[in-house]
Protein backbone atom coordinates (compact mmCIF):
# COMPACT_ATOMS: atom_id res chain seq x y z
CA UNK A 1 0.00 0.00 0.00
CA UNK A 2 1.48 3.38 -1.23
CA UNK A 3 2.34 5.93 2.05
CA UNK A 4 0.16 8.54 0.26
CA UNK A 5 -2.66 9.49 3.81
CA UNK A 6 -4.84 10.87 0.73
CA UNK A 7 -5.41 7.55 -0.90
CA UNK A 8 -8.45 6.88 -2.85
CA UNK A 9 -10.81 3.38 -2.11
CA UNK A 10 -10.07 2.22 -5.63
CA UNK A 11 -6.64 2.50 -4.56
CA UNK A 12 -7.00 0.21 -1.69
CA UNK A 13 -6.12 -3.84 -1.93
CA UNK A 14 -8.69 -6.23 -2.31
CA UNK A 15 -7.75 -7.85 1.13
CA UNK A 16 -6.62 -5.34 3.76
CA UNK A 17 -4.06 -5.59 6.59
CA UNK A 18 -4.42 -3.76 10.31
CA UNK A 19 -1.55 -1.46 9.52
CA UNK A 20 -3.41 -0.65 6.07
CA UNK A 21 -6.98 -0.05 8.29
CA UNK A 22 -4.94 2.02 10.53
CA UNK A 23 -3.59 3.88 8.04
CA UNK A 24 -6.91 4.35 6.25
CA UNK A 25 -8.84 5.47 9.63
CA UNK A 26 -5.92 7.77 10.76
CA UNK A 27 -5.71 6.01 13.91
CA UNK A 28 -2.55 4.19 15.81
CA UNK A 29 -1.84 0.50 14.79
CA UNK A 30 -2.15 -0.64 18.30
CA UNK A 31 -5.87 0.58 18.05
CA UNK A 32 -6.21 -0.61 14.94
CA UNK A 33 -5.91 -4.22 16.02
CA UNK A 34 -8.17 -3.29 19.07
CA UNK A 35 -10.43 -3.07 16.44
CA UNK A 36 -9.80 -6.12 14.21
CA UNK A 37 -10.48 -8.40 17.29
CA UNK A 38 -13.25 -6.93 18.32
CA UNK A 39 -16.30 -9.65 17.09
CA UNK A 40 -18.41 -7.30 15.10
CA UNK A 41 -15.45 -6.46 12.91
CA UNK A 42 -15.15 -7.82 9.70
CA UNK A 43 -11.69 -9.50 10.07
CA UNK A 44 -10.45 -12.92 9.36
CA UNK A 45 -7.38 -14.45 10.85
CA UNK A 46 -5.11 -16.99 8.44
CA UNK A 47 -2.36 -18.95 10.11
CA UNK A 48 -2.47 -16.30 13.01
CA UNK A 49 -2.35 -13.38 10.53
CA UNK A 50 -5.06 -10.63 10.59
CA UNK A 51 -6.74 -10.11 7.10
CA UNK A 52 -10.08 -7.48 6.11
CA UNK A 53 -11.79 -7.73 2.96
CA UNK A 54 -12.17 -4.15 1.15
CA UNK A 55 -15.85 -4.99 0.54
CA UNK A 56 -16.51 -6.14 4.07
CA UNK A 57 -14.23 -2.77 5.77
CA UNK A 58 -16.45 -0.75 3.53
CA UNK A 59 -19.54 -1.96 4.75
CA UNK A 60 -18.98 -1.60 8.50
CA UNK A 61 -17.44 2.20 7.51
CA UNK A 62 -21.40 2.37 6.02
CA UNK A 63 -23.13 0.83 8.93
CA UNK A 64 -20.92 3.19 11.45
CA UNK A 65 -21.82 6.61 9.46
CA UNK A 66 -25.13 5.81 8.33
CA UNK A 67 -26.19 6.68 12.17
CA UNK A 68 -28.39 3.83 12.93
CA UNK A 69 -29.97 3.81 16.37
CA UNK A 70 -28.60 0.51 16.71
CA UNK A 71 -25.14 1.65 15.76
CA UNK A 72 -24.60 5.41 15.99
CA UNK A 73 -20.99 6.46 17.78
CA UNK A 74 -20.69 2.33 18.27
CA UNK A 75 -17.59 1.97 19.23
CA UNK A 76 -14.93 4.12 21.51
CA UNK A 77 -11.82 4.11 22.56
CA UNK A 78 -11.35 4.21 26.52
CA UNK A 79 -7.46 4.74 27.36
CA UNK A 80 -6.78 1.39 29.71
CA UNK A 81 -9.85 -0.69 28.75
CA UNK A 82 -9.32 -0.18 24.49
CA UNK A 83 -12.03 -0.12 22.12
CA UNK A 84 -15.43 -1.21 23.22
CA UNK A 85 -18.84 -1.30 21.95
CA UNK A 86 -21.12 1.04 23.66
CA UNK A 87 -24.69 0.22 24.59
Amino acid sequence: MPNNSNQTLKELPQILTVPDIAKYLRISRSLAYELAHHKDFPSIVINRTIRISKDAFLEWINEQKAGKPDNAGEYSYIPGRGVERRM
